[in-house]
C-alpha cells in the first residue's frame, strides 16, 4: 500500500501500489500528450492532483448515506 500524505505528514488516503502506477501514468501519458493544456488551470505536480483527488473522493463518501450504497 502507498499512504498519501499532506504537507503536515497527515496520511489523506491509501493506494495499492498497482493503482498508484495506474493513475501515475494516466497523469504524464495525457500531459505528454498535450491534455493537459486544455485544462483551465492547467494541472501542475501529480502529488497535488492526487491529493485532490483523494479529498473529492472522501468529500463524495461523506455525502453518501450509507444505505443508499448497493
Amino acid at each position: 500500500m502507498a499512504c498519501i500524505y499532506d504537507v503536515t505528514g497527515k496520511c489523506k488516503g491509501m493506494l495499492t501500489s498497482k493503482r498508484f502506477n495506474i493513475l501515475y501514468k494516466a497523469f504524464h501519458d495525457t500531459k505528454f500528450a498535450g491534455i493537459h493544456d486544455t485544462i483551465m488551470p492547467p494541472p501542475k505536480l501529480f502529488a497535488s492532483e492526487l491529493l485532490g483527488l483523494l479529498f473529492r473522493c472522501t468529500l463524495h463518501d461523506n455525502k453518501t448515506p450509507m444505505n443508499t450504497i448497493v
